[in-house]
């Protein structure tokens, strides 16, 4: 949750280009990925999170069909926003690689406390598994990443808008008043609804960012210390 608002706001950079022209759910790939064969189902969810869904090679095709069909190769930076390809960073490289390209991985985490949404519940063992892999990114030494939190996007945008920058300096600017995906046309063929295309302004003043304890198993907390969610970091949110 909130990568649609991450993606709203670094597609506000000229520089970059998204796969929204395919007209897919959030401008996402998985249902290209499909229509390839190379994901089983659209239905099983657990196929988008399976790690051996997807070769190097196949990603190299796709990412190339993309750069004929959808992405503006006019533009320095080619933005991919499917969450799923978290757990499949290892043959993205490849495939990065393969192409004679560099690949860069933005990360977007967020600690339970701060997933209070009725539209989506926290589930324990769901949330281990993803930052799991969200970890196993940003501790390989062989890519390079950049770790965003979700709360930082709520409570201290400009900074973490400067670290999207520092990291991806061919971004420019970035402006948390407007979303990339504001008025991008959904699969249904209307205009995408409710709060995922809102800019990152204006979707925390209508919904704060709330903070509701809860009982989590000690690897979670293990991971989170990793992941920067502990002692004075913790504090500071």
């Amino acid at each position: 949750s909130g990568t649609s608002a991450l993606e709203g706001l670094i597609g506000t950079s000229p520089a970059v280009t998204d796969l929204c022209a395919a007209g897919t759910w959030q401008c996402e790939d998985s249902t290209l990925l499909h229509a390839f064969g190379y994901i089983d189902s659209l239905t099983d969810r657990s196929k988008y999170w399976d790690p051996e869904q997807v070769s190097p090679a196949q990603f190299a095709y796709a990412f190339t069909d993309y750069a004929h069909k959808y992405w503006d190769m006019s533009k320095d930076l080619l933005m991919d926003k499917t969450p799923e390809l978290i757990c499949k960073h290892v043959a993205i490289k490849t495939a990065a690689a393969t192409l004679g390209v560099p690949v860069k991985f933005v990360v977007l985490t967020r600690h339970p406390f701060s997933m209070t949404s009725v539209h989506h519940l926290f589930n324990q063992t769901q949330y281990l598994f993803r930052m799991r892999n969200a970890w196993n990114v940003l501790q390989d030494p062989s890519v390079m990443s950049l770790q965003v939190r979700y709360e930082d996007l709520a409570l201290r945008p400009e900074e973490a808008i400067q670290k999207l920058i520092d990291f991806l300096p061919q971004l420019g600017t970035l402006d948390p008043h407007t979303s990339s995906l504001s008025g991008v046309i959904g699969p249904s063929g209307g205009s995408r609804e409710g709060s995922r295309n809102k800019s990152i302004h204006e979707y925390f003043v209508k919904a704060p960012l709330e903070w509701k304890s809860r009982e989590l198993e000690p690897e979670v907390w293990s991971l989170l210390n990793a992941l920067n969610y502990s002692g004075k970091e913790l504090h500071n949110l």
